[in-house]
């Protein structure tokens, strides 16, 4: 087989008839400078006798294996008895010169006028149109713009034209980036280096994984959206702009930095900096008192907790509540309406129904919650959870796992100074102060949390009952209510904390859910606890309360329990 150097540097050339050279070899003689062309061989200038001139022979590699040269010719180095190569005389110097043509306008050689030999190829193997014999321009890209499969270097890849051309501009276009990997893995010497490529999570875009930035909800974004984002004034993280809250002073600030150090002023409208001293509202007075003052509630299975008692309360940190567990079983479920596809959409329902495998705990030797659910769903269901569901199930989880070791109290001396319920700028005692009243004449109490003196955390608890139709209503009865109903809670009473602690007392289960109790003025919903029958027709739910400013409940109530005595 002849070689890629003895091609350009040998005068003579060999080429034998069959595979088992059973044939003398026929013997060509150089007449020019041979050429080479992209993947495709060597053209290859000869003269022999009885030839019109010069021709051009055609090396590939289908035909490589043929040609030798005459040092290793097998018939020279074989017995003497094996036929000799049959010569043929190099023709005598051709009269034309390198300027001449033949009749079909080719020279010597063989290239027109244009530069491109009789296939239509120049001397680096292109046609006309910059492609050559397998249909690849220089950069090693056709017409369609395709480049040439298992060619190139991942480095090399412009991510955004073969994004857009790959997606051909849709919407939705996340749904394409599991089949965008597998085409770039096609088109790369390496397809492992695939591996580091990621998406932007704001616009999609794709992008190695050591160019994207990190966010402070704990997302990654590209650059082009990371410039786009707003600095938290408080923590220095960029956010999008519409998860930003502007605050009094003019300052944007993300929810965390916002809940811990920014409180809400009913008289003007927005949040003020919990460090702006010179805040200052003036405070209302109570117009009248809980006609029960003295009472008591259940205490996870010990002495009940009286009114304006401390009482050191602990949940222990790790254990996810099963109010947890629920949440994050009708999350999964729900995303089986947006699936891509039918697999996609069965495997996140069979996914919601065997969470049991991965026990109540936040953290075990196996991982975290969140990584032992992403691996069972990819082992048990074949299911690759996106980065957002991980981030959402992370989310819930913890809101349903926090340690909470904290002081309360429980009372009905509404009347104390706002800054006695830790929220000291609030509506209830300024333009919404008949909130207290229907509270105080409703059976309601205020839950407290301390550290030392100072007040950490409130929540506002009405007590309910059942009526003869099975609604809830309010009730001033403490110790056996059917439920209870948490809401506008702050400090270390937001969220679910105060739910959680009202239920471990009562050793109930909670939902979060819609909450109304006119004129009372209500923060974004509450929080049923309630015996689990009596709190799952509640899920996604709605409670509204029939409340008047001064009720006459305690009275109706009284009457009621005389009559039945």
């Amino acid at each position: 087989m002849i070689t890629h150097d003895q091609a350009f540097s040998a005068d003579e050339f060999h080429i034998a008839h069959s595979m088992s050279d059973s044939l003398p070899c026929t013997v060509w003689h150089r007449a020019g400078n041979s050429h080479e062309m992209v993947n495709s061989g060597f053209w290859l200038p000869i003269e022999r006798d009885g030839d019109d001139g010069r021709q051009w022979h055609h090396i590939t590699r289908a035909n490589a294996f043929f040609y030798h040269v005459a040092d290793e010719c097998p018939h020279v180095l074989r017995m003497s008895d094996d036929q000799p190569p049959v010569a043929h005389p190099v023709l005598s110097v051709s009269d034309r010169s390198e300027d001449d043509r033949d009749a079909d306008g080719f020279d010597i050689w063989g290239y027109d006028a244009s530069g491109y030999d009789r296939n239509g190829y120049d001397a680096d193997g292109y046609d006309s149109g910059g492609y050559d014999a397998d249909g690849y321009d220089a950069n090693g890209y056709d017409a369609d713009g395709d480049p040439r499969p298992g060619s190139l270097d991942a480095g090399d890849l412009d991510l955004g034209d073969l994004w857009d051309t790959f997606t051909g501009g849709r919407s939705y276009n996340y749904r394409y980036q599991d089949g965008f990997r597998q085409h770039l893995r096609s088109l790369v010497s390496a397809p492992d280096e695939i591996d580091d490529l990621e998406f932007c999570a704001d616009c999609s875009a794709p992008a190695w994984d050591d160019d994207l930035r990190r966010t402070g909800g704990g997302s990654d974004v590209c650059e082009s959206c990371w410039d786009e984002m707003v600095s938290c004034h408080c923590c220095d993280e960029r956010f999008l702009d519409d998860d930003l809250t502007e605050t009094l002073n003019e300052t944007s600030v993300c929810d965390s930095c916002r809940a811990s150090y920014y409180t809400w002023c009913d008289y003007c409208d927005g949040y003020r900096s919990d460090d702006d001293y010179d805040h200052d509202h003036a405070r209302g007075d109570g117009c009248c008192e809980s006609p029960q003052p003295e009472f008591s509630v259940r205490n996870d299975g010990c002495e009940p907790l009286a009114n304006d008692t401390r009482f050191e309360i602990e949940l222990p940190a790790g254990t996810i509540s099963e109010e947890g567990l629920s949440t994050i079983r009708d999350y999964l479920f729900r995303q089986s309406y947006s699936a891509d596809d039918d697999q996609a959409r069965i495997a996140y329902r069979e996914l919601s129904r065997s969470m049991g495998d991965l026990g109540d705990q936040w953290q075990t030797r196996n991982g975290n919650y969140v990584k032992r659910l992403s691996r069972h769903a990819y082992q048990k269901h074949q299911l690759k959870l996106s980065q957002d569901v991980m981030s959402n199930v992370g989310n819930i989880a913890r809101d349903h796992s926090t340690a909470v070791s904290v002081a309360i109290e429980v009372t009905r001396d509404l009347n104390l100074p706002a800054y006695e319920f830790y929220h000291e700028d609030s509506c209830w005692w300024g333009s919404y102060g008949e909130s207290r009243c229907a509270l105080k004449t409703n059976g309601g109490f205020g839950l407290r949390s301390f550290s030392g003196s100072r007040v950490t955390g409130r929540a506002w608890v009405m007590p309910l009952r059942k009526d003869e139709n099975g609604r809830l209503v309010a009730t001033f009865e403490t110790m056996t209510p059917d439920a209870f109903v948490v809401f506008n809670g702050y400090g270390d009473l937001s969220g679910y904390a105060p739910a959680r602690i009202v239920a471990h007392m009562a050793g109930w289960t909670y939902r979060k859910i819609g909450f109304q109790a006119d004129p009372m003025y209500v923060n974004a919903g509450g929080y049923l606890i309630a015996a689990e029958d009596t709190a799952q027709p509640y899920t996604d739910g709605h409670l509204r309360l029939d409340t008047s400013q001064h009720s006459r409940l305690f009275e109706r109530e009284t009457e009621r329990e005389l009559v039945n005595a």
